[in-house]
């Protein structure tokens, strides 16, 4: 893939981000749907759509992420919440 997605891809996870190799491993999953959430109960993350993977990151029934080689990896998550309650 010849393109400029994602942004970080010229980023050395290997060398702490400050060589100049390319990634192994990249990858960004996203979910369109609305995810409840209740007060001080655990909450499993689900996906569904792949957005962009490479390196032998994948998906696997929507929640959970596997990795084909192993090693040190880094997560980087971003979340959008919206309190609907007056709290």
């Amino acid at each position: 893939m010849a393109s400029s997605y994602p942004p970080f891809s010229g980023y050395d996870l290997y060398n702490g981000g400050g060589g100049t190799g390319l990634l192994s491993a990249v990858a960004q999953f996203s979910d369109t749907t609305d995810q409840a959430l209740v007060a001080n109960t655990p909450k499993v993350m689900s996906f569904n759509t792949v957005d962009y993977t490479a390196g032998g990151i994948s998906l696997v029934a929507g929640t959970q992420l596997t990795v084909a080689t192993a090693g040190t990896y880094r997560f980087d998550i971003s979340l959008q919440m919206l309190n609907t309650g007056g709290g």
